[in-house]
């Protein structure tokens, strides 16, 4: 059985550069959104800790999937973030 980060790379993979892009950086502006909160609310970073072993699939796949220079500024921001949270 495939797992969700598979498929997510494969419909990355088939997207059309432009519309990858997008969407990776929308991805990444509402993971930015969601740390900010949780490191100002403690029961925001609980609910956020839960649903990121969930679906955390997604936002390291979304970050890890191309190291090109248009998602640069996210990086540092994210991994930062998502280390004081977990």
């Amino acid at each position: 059985m495939e797992s969700e980060a598979v498929k997510l790379n494969r419909l990355l993979v088939q997207m059309p550069k432009q519309e990858r892009e997008e969407y990776i950086i929308d991805v990444l502006e509402e993971v930015d959104k969601a740390l900010d909160k949780a490191l100002q609310t403690p029961e925001f970073q609980k609910q956020f800790t839960e649903d990121f072993k969930k679906n955390g699939y997604i936002v390291i796949g979304c970050i890890l999937h191309s190291f090109e220079e248009v998602y640069k500024p996210y990086y540092a921001k994210l991994f930062s973030k998502l280390y004081r949270i977990l």
